[in-house]
């Protein structure tokens, strides 16, 4: 998957959605941050669909 480093994305977890910066990726893992800390979503993860990663509209 392709993110932008320091790039806003909006995480639709199904029930819930979040706000999250991109800050790298590395061997398939992308690393973000959000409210809550760090965490990784895998290429592998996101291509099943569970989770859907839009960029946020950060036009204000």
């Amino acid at each position: 998957m392709k993110f932008e480093e320091g790039a806003i994305y909006t995480i639709d977890y199904g029930v819930v959605s979040k706000l999250a910066t991109f800050l790298m990726s590395k061997d398939g893992l992308n690393l973000f941050r959000d409210s809550d800390g760090l965490f990784n979503l895998s290429d592998t993860f996101l291509l099943k669909g569970r989770v859907k990663v839009t960029a946020a509209d950060t036009d204000f």
